[in-house]
């Protein structure tokens, strides 16, 4: 037993993972890498990824066995047999690792063509089981109460699983709210429906439910629908609340009205609104210019988390866009050292109007890349991932923001490539790289930047558990 359990040990150390480690951290260095043998590049993928995983899993315990189950791009494998507990690791983190690098190993191999999904005797799918109970009894109790619950504080990956199960239900909506350990999900009731013969509103709550129609027809979220009639009113989200009952001003319907169908023909929200909400804080945004993207908010938590909250840092956003990224860690980590570069004079100029209404320094540089800057301890970037081919299937809300800063290039990553080596030179030794890409790219350009020398290579997922985050380390001097 003990024998096992140091093995265990050794190879999770050699793999860079730490058994009282907060995030486990995989560690891709080619000489270490625990692939038993090559496998023939002539085999079809799940003969692949069986060899490799009979090979990692004999190293640890020839008690284990592995079931695979293909399902088009996706492979599920269950481990059997020996101590499973072991596998899973404290709250399933050993397994999250392990399901990591077997993702790795398959993108070497065929790019981001598959990706794997592992369990262990059956973990996730119980926690999954489990969650789904208290998703359903809560938006019961929604439901006959008409009251929100609040949920007890849970992990990102459990509160990102009640969210998904949650997303489509007819009768309730979800939310997260509170800091740290105490971020907890709240199960809230939909807005109600507007009568169907319901002629032209008059009171603002009958104009509010109208739009909620329209917008729900069109596959759009509903809750856009305060949005619209408050800016229309001049009134804030909480001020619209207190006057729901009051009549409505012809000049704020036709507005209103003239704004959604804008809406409903593509036009951006936040672009109607002259603003957008991002960690926090309130943006203004413009034609011609990224929109913050909520996905990109996960992008700054990585961020933030990496640096030490009582330590000065140097810190460059690439590609800044309307400043969200480098405003947002500005404003988590106030001594930190902030650059932004960008080559779009436009964006640039609406990032400085950002930085002056919320009252942080950060220092923009009209540049490509890293501005020659030097000594970095991080480089943040969201760089355009799309491929071109994606124009033109792409949602007619795009075709407001500067496709410099979404298309690149063939498979997307034409601009992250050429950061890789620009961020090499830019950061000190022993800084780290953090990346927002696509689910169908990220994996190709960390088996490139691992190739090249970076250290520490980590994909994390989003919210809605999609890979998305690329985390590369520049080696420290020896």
């Amino acid at each position: 037993m003990d024998d096992k359990k140091r093995g265990l040990d050794d190879l999770l150390s050699d793999l860079g993972i730490g058994e009282n480690e907060s995030a486990p951290e995989v560690v891709l260095e080619e000489e270490r890498a625990p692939i038993v043998a090559q496998p023939n590049q002539a085999q079809d993928p799940k003969s692949v990824l069986e060899h490799f995983m009979v090979g990692l899993l004999l190293r640890l315990d020839p008690a284990y066995a592995v079931d695979i189950v293909q399902e088009g791009g996706l492979f599920r494998v269950e481990i059997l047999g020996g101590d499973s507990g072991r596998v899973i690791g404290r709250e399933g983190k050993t397994l999250q690792s392990l399901e990591f690098i077997v993702n790795v190993v398959m993108a070497k191999h065929f790019g981001p063509a598959y990706r794997v999904v592992l369990d262990a005797a059956g973990y996730r799918r119980r926690n999954e089981e489990r969650l789904r109970r208290i998703a359903a009894d809560a938006a019961l109790q929604v439901e006959a109460s008409g009251q929100p619950i609040e949920l007890p504080p849970m992990r990102p990956s459990e509160r990102r699983l009640i969210h998904l199960m949650l997303k489509q239900h007819p009768k309730v909506t979800t939310t997260s709210v509170g800091e740290g350990e105490e971020r907890h999900v709240v199960v809230l009731p939909r807005e109600a429906r507007a009568p169907e013969n319901d002629p032209r509103p008059k009171r603002f709550l009958e104009l509010v439910q109208a739009l909620q129609q329209e917008l729900r027809a069109a596959g759009k979220p509903v809750v856009e629908s305060r949005w619209l009639v408050a800016h229309a009113a001049r009134l804030s989200d909480q001020e619209l609340a207190l006057r729901l009952a009051e009549f409505v001003p012809p000049d704020v319907e036709e507005a209103a009205r003239a704004m959604l169908n804008l809406r409903l023909s593509g036009y951006p929200l936040q672009l109607l609104l002259g603003e957008a909400e991002f960690y926090g804080l309130k943006l203004r945004v413009e034609r011609g210019v990224l929109i913050p993207r909520p996905e990109t908010e996960g992008l700054v938590e990585h961020a933030v988390a990496y640096l030490p909250p009582d330590q000065p840092a140097r810190v460059l956003d690439v590609g800044t866009g309307c400043g969200a990224i480098a405003l947002a860690i500005k404003a988590m980590r106030p001594q930190a050292t902030v650059w932004a570069s960008d080559i779009n004079p436009k964006a640039l100029e609406l990032a400085r109007r950002n930085a002056l209404q919320l009252g942080l320094e950060v220092t923009f540089l009209e540049a490509p890349f890293t501005a020659n800057l030097q000594g970095l301890d991080l480089i943040v970037s969201n760089p355009p991932y799309l491929p071109e081919s994606y124009r033109q299937e792409a949602p007619p809300e795009l075709a407001y923001e500067d496709p410099n800063a979404l298309y690149a290039g063939p498979d997307g990553l034409g601009v992250a490539r050429e950061l890789l080596p620009q961020a090499w030179k830019a950061l000190k030794p022993g800084g780290r790289l953090w990346l927002e890409l696509a689910p169908e790219n990220v994996y190709t350009l960390l088996a490139e930047a691992t190739a090249q020398g970076w250290l520490e290579a980590q994909v994390l997922p989003d919210l809605a558990l999609q890979p998305r985050y690329l985390s590369l380390r520049k080696p420290a001097e020896p």
